[in-house]
């Protein structure tokens, strides 16, 4: 990027934008949420010149279908303001969840990491990697992908095809798995806002999912025999920073207790997002946004300084934050395209025809929201996408509690699954390239096996908690 006059724009309408969000959270005003939408809109067009080709043409092509579907189905025009505006939600969450990552910088946690995990056996490698990258993962999404990728490249004396096939499965699955918990995800926050649920009362059950299919994925990683050479020192083509990891015997008790500081954190964040939600009436994707932002200035103020996370922030805006950009206009443009289906006669023709297809049963609902995702998802829509625009049919399901949980359950599940499976997700994509690979190979070649697996069991399983839980037709 140039940094010319109109790269400037983006952070600051960004800015004014969550600034406009954040004060609507403590005072309604009419005025204000046309502003929120305004100041939304035109960073939208600002991001249009940074997106991908095929991104701006799907966005633009969502919003104008959009459009048409107003127009011809009789909606009245405020009904994009309206849009953007009940999206804002998702985008501060988009924008302000990764600053989180900030104070990540200020210790040396990479070399605490690597430190922690050489020399250990495959059983323990798979279960210390993948707790580590699904716990991080739900903290600093996909910024903790290259990182975790140069540690498990140091622990290695070398790597052999099956030892690189092995990072990249356990990148790539729990990761993905990561948003069975994590509130951090935009999609999880999506989910939750469509279906009206809250996330203490998803969590439970997400976080049975994501026991099982963590112990399911440890065990099929850990079937190796024998050492796997594990020392950074030996390390070819690790990052540099691994190497401080080996120069003295005390780095592991070091590792560990950074490890531990890292863990105090994610439970802090976590309790307190759990009690804020309990207590007030605030949604999760209210106050994700808000006790990240909170959360990284306290941290940066314990190991640096506020001053010096304030600068960070700045550049974070200036350079980093524009690469939000495929996912803001995709998201965006699937809104408006579903907000205008479920506000117009077309939305209920849409419900009438899926309604046919789940057949009148639990099993069938649950069905065809994993498969619509799943399927969707290997064709290049992003679960986001795919969930924003099935929403409008599922509406008239949502009166009932107990089936909105299911839905909003089902939808996670699945999406939680297509994020490891799709060739086409963020994740396959950044870990394809660091790797050399191709996002075939490291999505449907690599976890194809285990997504189906995962997926009979998750139907299953997810039929038989409707089935106790939702009287359907009754």
């Amino acid at each position: 990027m140039d940094g010319g006059p109109r790269f400037w724009l983006i952070p600051l309408t960004a800015v004014l934008f969550l600034f406009l969000h954040l004060l609507g959270l403590f005072i309604s005003a009419y005025f204000l949420e046309w502003l929120e939408a305004i100041f939304l809109l035109a960073l939208t067009l600002l991001y249009l010149p940074f997106s991908s080709r095929g991104i701006r043409a799907g966005a633009v092509a969502c919003i104008l279908l959009g459009a048409v579907i107003m127009i011809f189905g009789r909606v009245d025009c405020a009904g994009f303001v309206r849009t953007y505006h009940s999206r804002g939600s998702i985008v501060s969450l988009l924008v302000l969840v990764p600053v989180t990552a900030i104070p990540f910088a200020y210790r040396e946690y990479l070399p605490a990491l690597a430190a922690v995990m050489k020399g250990k056996r495959r059983l323990s490698l798979s279960l210390a990697g993948t707790l580590i990258n699904f716990f991080l993962g739900g903290f600093i999404l996909v910024g903790v992908l290259p990182l975790m990728y140069n540690i498990l490249k140091g622990v290695f004396r070398y790597v052999n095809s099956l030892e690189e096939g092995f990072i990249l499965k356990l990148l790539s699955r729990s990761f993905a798995l990561a948003t069975l918990w994590s509130p951090n995800f935009a999609i999880v926050g999506l989910i939750l806002d469509i279906t009206g649920k809250k996330w203490l009362e998803l969590l439970p059950y997400s976080l049975i999912f994501a026991l099982l299919f963590l112990s399911v994925h440890i065990l099929a990683l850990a079937r190796g025999e024998g050492f796997l050479c594990a020392d950074p020192a030996g390390a070819r083509g690790a990052a540099a920073i691994l190497d401080k990891a080996a120069q003295k015997e005390e780095d592991t008790a070091a590792g560990a207790k950074y490890v531990r500081q890292l863990v105090l954190i994610g439970l802090t964040f976590f309790v307190l997002l759990l009690s804020l939600e309990k207590i007030s009436n605030w949604s999760i994707i209210d106050l994700v946004p808000l006790v990240s932002l909170a959360l990284a200035f306290c941290w940066a103020c314990c190991l640096r300084s506020g001053r010096t996370f304030l600068f960070d922030l700045k550049q974070y805006f200036v350079s980093r934050a524009p690469g939000l950009g495929n996912q803001l206009l995709l998201f965006l443009g699937a809104s408006v395209m579903g907000d205008a289906l479920a506000n117009s006669e077309w939305g209920s023709h849409l419900f009438n025809f899926v309604h046919g297809v789940m057949a009148d049963s639990v099993a069938g609902i649950v069905l065809f929201i994993y498969l619509f995702i799943i399927l969707l998802s290997l064709l290049g829509l992003h679960p986001m996408v795919t969930v924003v625009i099935l929403s409008p049919a599922l509406g008239p399901f949502l009166g009932d509690s107990a089936l909105a949980l299911l839905i909003a359950l089902t939808m996670l599940v699945s999406t939680s699954l297509a994020i490891a499976v799709s060739p086409f997700s963020m994740e396959v994509m950044i870990i394809a390239a660091l790797s050399g690979k191709t996002p075939f190979e490291v999505g449907v070649r690599g976890n194809g096996l285990f997504v189906l697996a995962l997926s009979v069991v998750a139907v299953f399983l997810l039929v038989a908690l409707g089935a106790t839980k939702v009287n359907l037709f009754a």
